[in-house]
């Protein structure tokens, strides 16, 4: 089900989501490009047009200054930075996001998620 927003916006039923990260427009000058992450929800509708009309957007994060995802491969116990052909699903992800601190500072944190595989 899509996402309620206060004020009465909200997409109910079958949506399809998707995060995207695009450029900071308001990246400091001086400093290293930031970005900002973006959640996109398109209602399950026909036609195509209206879902897309209908398209709710909400900025999850913003002074991105690393986003990375690796795999790991239970077979060769190792992580990899790209599981583009390789069968089936990695055992786990790993996602590392650093950001920076309106004073500048930078903070990681990493996270692992395990998948199932049948």
């Amino acid at each position: 089900a899509g996402q309620y927003v206060p004020g009465g916006l909200s997409n109910s039923g079958r949506v399809r989501i998707g995060y995207r990260v695009e450029k900071d427009p308001d990246s400091p000058k001086g400093a290293p490009t930031s970005y900002l992450l973006i959640r996109d929800e398109v209602p399950d509708i026909k036609p195509i047009k209206a879902a897309y009309a209908k398209t709710m957007t909400f900025p999850i994060a913003k002074n991105i200054i690393r986003l990375q995802f690796t795999y790991y491969d239970r077979d060769k116990n190792k992580w990899q930075n790209d599981w583009t052909g390789q069968p089936g699903m990695p055992s786990m992800i790993r996602m590392v996001l650093a950001l920076r601190s309106p004073a500048g500072a930078e903070h990681e944190y990493m996270t692992v998620l395990p998948l199932r595989s049948r």
